[in-house]
């Protein structure tokens, strides 16, 4: 079942954002693995910051680390592709993340790159990320959720869905809300990894301080026996209308498919 393969894409979560909440001072970024676009290759992850005014001063830091800077004029876009090393991999709990500041307002746009495999997402603002993610159904994929006796967490390609959680500026409780609630606790700038498994029916995402949270797998199989990264950026909970963007032919399958579970209200376009 191929449709909510293009219905998850980060672009089109990202297209459904209001400019005014695409811009801000303070970002932070984290790269999850990528194994297609095929294992031997080296990802060329990018991400480019955009300055909407003269003069502003922007800043990369890897975890607490300056790495470079820039000064960019109104419109100018800065492109900077970080070490390959920065992809998250399987660690539980990882350092790797990038935190972009900039003097005065700017949009970041991160580009997972990996030979002929490209996603693309508009990051948030931390200043207008939540405290509270809904946690979507994991969508069937033949020879990767389904059927669901053959998902392995050995097997890249038919591993469980996962959920990235990006923590912000402070130490921060995170719990994930299922049959078995988990907690995880985080230092500022870190990340952490959830598998998200059907038999614990997790179903949202709570946090004492702001987190970015991305939902998705590294490899979900497409077709001729390849995989792709699929990943997808959540709203925070408190948004009321989101667009996904499908193409007409996909549009009806792919509203069936991913029916909300909550009252949240969702609006499905296409392209």
């Amino acid at each position: 079942m191929f449709p909510v393969l293009l219905v998850l894409l980060p672009a089109a979560l990202s297209s459904a954002a209001p400019p005014e909440d695409s811009t801000g001072l303070k970002f932070t970024v984290a790269f999850p693995e990528n194994i297609a676009y095929y294992h031997p290759n080296k990802p060329e992850n990018k991400i480019k910051i955009t300055a909407l005014y003269n003069n502003t001063e922007v800043i990369i830091k890897k975890y607490t680390s300056y790495i470079t800077g820039q000064t960019l004029s109104s419109g100018q876009t800065w492109e900077y592709a970080p070490a390959a090393g920065l992809e998250l991999a399987r660690a539980k709990i990882s350092n790797h993340t990038l935190q972009i500041t900039g003097t005065k307002t700017i949009t970041v746009h991160v580009v997972f790159l990996k030979n002929s495999s490209v996603q693309t997402t508009l990051v948030i603002p931390t200043d207008k990320l939540g405290t509270e993610y809904l946690i979507p159904p994991v969508p069937l994929i033949e020879g990767t959720t389904h059927p669901a006796a053959n998902v392995t967490v050995d097997v890249t390609e038919r591993g469980p869905f996962r959920l990235i959680i990006i923590n912000t500026d402070q130490k921060n409780k995170v719990t994930i809300q299922g049959a078995v609630p988990k907690d995880v606790w985080l230092q500022p700038h870190q990340v952490t990894q959830v598998w998200v498994k059907q038999e614990e029916a997790l179903q949202a995402v709570k946090a004492e301080q702001p987190v970015a949270v991305l939902f998705g797998h590294t490899c979900a199989i497409r077709h001729s026996c390849t995989c792709g990264q699929l990943y997808t950026m959540l709203p925070p909970a408190s948004e009321e209308h989101l667009k996904f963007y499908v193409p007409p032919v996909l549009a009806k399958d792919a509203e069936g498919q991913l029916a909300p579970q909550s009252s949240t209200a969702r609006a499905y376009s296409s392209l």
